[in-house]
């Protein structure tokens, strides 16, 4: 299904606001202007969008800040980014993070069973995440910093490709 990625991300910001806004948490969407109609799998991409936003949302404390960035990379690739000023993920954790049912410890100073307790989830969001960017071609791409915030970077092709089942090559 061809769709504009900016109506996507907008639609996506605007169902998350009301949690922003309990926490007082700015909610900010730049995008590019240059990325053309997408020939993507619309419902993988507001999944993947949504979990990313909701965990930076739970994540970045009262007062903080979220961005979603969508670009152009190439002709045939874009980013969908979502950055925020939570509480980031140590170094050790930023490979788990995207295993089931893990969450990173996230906060300083506090023991692993209070951290889960504070942000409650079944650790199941960035595995998703990991693996719908894969149905879709793309990858899922992470820089943090402990105390600083997370930027979670989504790379797609523009055009998702069907891929040829074995069921199709012997109908050759």
């Amino acid at each position: 299904v061809e769709f504009s990625l900016h109506d996507l991300t907008e639609r996506l910001v605007n169902m998350v606001r009301p949690l922003a806004e309990r926490k007082n948490i700015e909610l900010a969407l730049d995008d590019d202007s240059a990325v053309p109609l997408v020939k993507q799998d619309m419902g993988k991409l507001q999944q993947i969008l949504y979990n990313l936003l909701s965990n930076a949302i739970k994540f970045t404390p009262e007062g903080g800040r979220v961005k979603v960035i969508s670009r152009l990379i190439d002709a045939d690739h874009f980013e969908l980014i979502v950055e925020d000023t939570g509480v980031g993920i140590p170094l050790e954790d930023q490979e788990t993070i995207f295993e089931k049912f893990r969450q990173g410890n996230t906060a300083l100073g506090k023991r692993r069973e209070n951290i889960t307790r504070e942000y409650a989830g079944t650790g199941l969001g960035l595995s998703i995440v990991r693996e719908l960017s894969r149905l879709l071609d793309g990858e899922v791409t992470l820089v943090s910093e402990l105390g600083k915030g997370s930027t979670f970077t989504v790379t797609v092709p523009i055009e998702l490709k069907l891929r040829e089942t074995p069921l199709d090559s012997e109908l050759d």
